[in-house]
């Protein structure tokens, strides 16, 4: 079994003792997104770094904070 199993992930979010929709997965694959999103989790298709950096935030309600610092 592999991604993208949908069982993968519930698998996964079972051992993490979550259930699989209090999971966020990211994924550049279109057909991990799928499986992923089959099982009930919340999924972000990473095309772009600040993009998915934005929509996990908004996930986890971390908007409004004050921007990273430059490295």
């Amino acid at each position: 079994m592999r991604k993208p199993d949908p069982e993968v992930f519930r698998r996964t979010a079972d051992l993490l003792g979550l259930a699989v929709d209090d999971c966020v997965v990211v994924d550049d694959l279109a057909r991990n997104v799928r499986g992923a999103r089959a099982a009930g989790a919340v999924v972000v298709h990473h095309v772009a770094v600040d993009v998915t950096v934005a929509e996990v935030e908004i996930l986890l309600g971390l908007t409004g904070r004050s921007p990273r610092p430059e490295r």
